[in-house]
């Protein structure tokens, strides 16, 4: 009997073919799109709350070479979100933990580990390797570096964001689509911007717009489907809607991407943005004068005087919501956002002054989350008692607390929850 040899259109093997056949019977697929995937790379940047969706669905539908780029260290406030670390990697760098639990998903995909700080010094070298770049950061300054070494370096850029319940999602620099800087070619202020450390994140967002990043990398390295270039996927987690809007062309002026584009090398994007890059890490806003600003452990002492004691009170500036979490006795609760709304402040001034007249008082301390929200009350409580101190010959010491309740749990009771 004549042995009859199968025809193979690929280069796929019998254990990839058993792997992806899942993949492999779609039309829209097949074959031949599977094939293109082994073949394609693809560099992740920051392997946190969308890298780690990201990095598994890639490497689970088998990419041929997968970069992860990470210099952060995971920590135990990461984990609700970063579903490719565990306990057991705590504290170990990410990318380390991305890299192994990728390789247990799939040990036939090459997997390159980049432990360092992405920078315009080594960002072109490690870019040039890979087919398509992924953004999964957080901060200003690296979106910018990332957009601008993918426009000279012309590779694709799939980015999303994710904060609070909701999440974006586009594709930049993709058949002489716009990129990142066409959309924003002027760095926001630093204290317009947020992140999921300082307003939050629910881990499902993340994963969610993670996920749709592995997608959308899928279809630019095996040119399927309807790539979200030009438009911006835009998903409510509260609502659960999703919706998708049109962008603004590729900009005939931008400084990267244009016909004559005045950027063509790396620039110093520290001085750019006009910050330095942050992991997951507050900025430590400097509003207050040194004589304006109490250590935990100062307020401690100054609290063994009775005299203060009685003349003094303490206000929360933190969401009402957070006083659930842990609080301390004896507090009064006035949401930063109530201070500085923007609305009517007769409402503060009748809250500060009742107290004040009630309680004879002579100082106000205010605490916050970590420092920061507390230095913007003061400053605010300040403009609006001067009419009232003017008028009754008063004089109320205002102080906020150094390092908000993070200095709290550090220097005076290591039990305060740190969130």
């Amino acid at each position: 009997m004549a042995f009859i040899k199968c025809i193979r259109d690929h280069s796929l093997n019998d254990e990839d073919v058993s792997r992806y056949s899942r993949q492999l019977i779609l039309s829209e697929f097949g074959v031949e799109s599977q094939d293109r995937l082994k073949q394609s790379s693809a560099l992740i940047v920051g392997c946190g709350g969308l890298g780690s969706p990201c990095a598994l669905y890639l490497t689970a539908c088998g990419l041929g070479r997968l970069g992860l780029l990470d210099h952060d260290s995971i920590d135990i406030t990461n984990l609700h979100r970063q579903i490719i670390h565990n306990e057991q990697t705590l504290n170990q760098p990410k990318v380390e933990s991305a890299a192994l639990n990728c390789r247990k998903l799939n040990s036939t995909i090459k997997i390159d580990v980049y432990n360092e700080l992405l920078t315009s010094e080594n960002a072109m070298k490690i870019f040039n390797d890979y087919d398509v770049i992924v953004d999964c950061t957080d901060n200003v300054l690296t979106r910018y570096l990332i957009n601008d070494c993918s426009i000279l370096l012309n590779k694709p850029l799939i980015s999303a964001s994710a904060i609070r319940f909701e999440g974006q999602l586009t594709v930049f620099n993709y058949k002489n689509g716009p990129c990142f800087r066409c959309l924003y070619p002027v760095p926001p202020p630093e204290l317009a911007t947020s992140n999921c450390s300082d307003v939050g994140v629910l881990g499902p967002v993340c994963g969610t717009l993670g996920s749709l990043q592995a997608l959308e990398t899928i279809k630019v390295l095996t040119n399927i489907g309807d790539v979200l270039s030009n438009r911006m996927l835009l998903f409510d987690g509260l609502a659960m809607t999703f919706r998708v809007i049109k962008l603004r062309q590729k900009q005939s002026t931008c400084a990267v991407c244009s016909e004559n584009p005045i950027i063509q090398s790396l620039q110093n994007y520290d001085l750019f943005c006009q910050r330095t890059v942050s992991n997951d890490n507050p900025v430590e806003q400097k509003i207050l004068n040194s004589d304006e600003r109490l250590r935990a452990d100062e307020y401690i002492k100054w609290l063994s005087d009775d005299e203060k004691v009685k003349q003094h009170c303490l206000i929360d500036v933190r969401p009402t919501h957070e006083l659930a979490i842990g609080r301390l006795p004896n507090t009064i609760n006035l949401p930063i956002d109530t201070i500085i709304g923007g609305g009517d402040s007769s409402m503060i001034v009748k809250t500060l002054t009742d107290l004040i007249e009630k309680h004879q008082l002579k100082n106000i301390v205010v605490i916050c989350r970590r420092g920061n929200d507390s230095q913007i009350a003061v400053r605010k409580f300040y403009e609006l008692l001067k009419d009232y101190n003017e008028k009754n010959s008063l004089t109320i010491g205002i102080k906020d607390i150094i390092g908000g309740f993070y200095a709290w749990h550090k220097y005076v009771d290591h039990t305060f929850p740190i969130y």
